[in-house]
This record gives C-alpha cells, sequence and structure tokens, in this order.
C-alpha cells in the first residue's frame, strides 16, 4: 500500500485490520457489514434506509458506501515491477 501518511509500505490487509479496530474500539455506534445492497432511499425523518439482497433493512444518519478500488494496469513490460517504486 502506498500514499497513505504512516501506513507506506503496510500490507493492505494489515492496514484493513488495524482500521477497524480501531473505529471499532472508539465508536460503539459503528458496524461493519459486508452485504450487497439492492436498494437505498432517504426517509422522511432524514435518515437512509437499505435494503440487502437478503431483505434485511438497515437505517441511519449516515451512509458510508465503500465499493473498493482496484487498479488495471497496461500489459508493458517491467512494469509491475515499477509499480508504486516510481510509476
Amino acid at each position: 500500500m502506498y500514499g497513505v501518511l504512516g501506513f507506506d509500505h503496510m500490507a493492505q490487509e494489515t492496514f484493513r485490520m488495524k482500521s477497524k479496530g480501531d473505529i471499532l474500539r472508539r465508536y460503539d455506534t459503528v458496524e461493519f457489514k459486508r452485504a450487497y445492497i439492492e436498494t437505498i432511499k432517504k426517509l422522511e425523518n432524514g435518515n437512509f434506509q437499505a435494503t440487502d439482497g437478503w431483505t434485511n433493512v438497515y437505517e441511519g444518519r449516515k451512509m458510508v458506501i465503500a465499493t473498493g478500488v482496484k487498479d488495471v494496469l497496461p500489459q508493458i513490460e517491467g512494469l509491475d515491477f515499477c509499480w508504486g517504486r516510481g510509476v
């Protein structure tokens, strides 16, 4: 992992585990779920409501949508070696 101050060259999984642990220790109202969300709507009271593929309903004042990122590199010889080291 590169470009995150204080975490440069840390394995991505280590960063995720540390970040998740820090958040859960500090905020007792935060919950992490791994789900496929089918619908999101804003309710009249200002809250958001999300429904997943198993008909579970989640409601909250704030919603974080994390979709992830995957670098798709062109097929250039040597690029994989240089990626994150100067490119």
